[in-house]
């Protein structure tokens, strides 16, 4: 929980922050803050690996890409903009919009 608050990215559930005390519970087992856990986990892992720049890069493979239409405004968008090069590359039309 640290390391990931340390990267500005909280444990929260319904905004309630989690403390290692929600996760060390057994009886019963806390399934929502685990599930907080991963996801904020998730969160720092593609904070840490995944940059607009690098997708824009990588999508500009599979097609034309105008920046004045396309270009991405954060990594949830930069991330839909690669899946649908990829789909219209692939002879698909956009999945997600």
């Amino acid at each position: 929980i640290q390391a990931v608050s340390r990267r500005g990215i909280y444990v929260i559930d319904s905004d309630t922050p989690i403390a290692e005390a929600h996760l060390a519970r057994t009886d019963p087992l806390e399934e929502t803050a685990h599930l907080a856990l991963i996801d904020a986990l998730m969160a720092a892992f593609m904070r840490e690996i995944v940059s607009t720049p690098k997708v824009v890069e990588i999508a500009k493979q599979f097609g034309e890409f105008n920046a004045s239409k396309e270009l991405p405004y954060d990594l949830e968008d930069s991330l839909l903009l690669w899946i649908n090069k990829v789909c219209r590359h692939c002879g698909g039309d956009n999945l997600l919009e």
